[in-house]
């Protein structure tokens, strides 16, 4: 199964490769990587056609972080992802009054970090067995 998206930067700019390519298409856990980045930044009620979409931040997070709570609501969503096969590791912290976390996820690729500054992609794992 082949995964695609746009490309986007870190700030979730659409990434154009030069001005003659124009927009670049991120595929497999790439791909993966950078919907499950989106998901963990979307807040719920944001998705104007499903309200109930988005990390639940404003209970979560906002009022004072609720690791717990925040875990449990980034463990499914992270999970509902495409191509995510099960959430191995999942961690939060308060750095600076931001919640801050970091996953490691295993897809139908391989395993996949992701972490603050960046998402780290092992690409000498084996894939996921059905």
């Amino acid at each position: 199964m082949t995964i695609s998206t746009i490309r986007t930067t870190e700030n979730y700019d659409i990434a154009i490769e030069s001005e003659n390519v124009g927009i670049v298409f991120a595929t497999d856990r790439e791909a993966i990587a950078a919907i499950a980045r989106g998901a963990m930044a979307t807040i719920r009620g944001e998705v104007y056609y499903n309200l109930d979409e988005g990390m639940p931040y404003g209970s979560v997070a906002f009022d004072g972080l609720n690791n717990a709570e925040f875990v449990a609501a980034a463990q499914q969503i992270l999970a509902s992802v495409e191509g995510v096969v099960s959430v191995e590791a999942l961690s939060v912290a308060n750095v600076d009054n931001a919640a801050q976390y970091a996953a490691t996820l295993l897809t139908e690729t391989g395993t996949l970090i992701l972490q603050p500054g960046g998402v780290q992609l092992q690409f000498d794992l084996a894939p996921a067995q059905d």
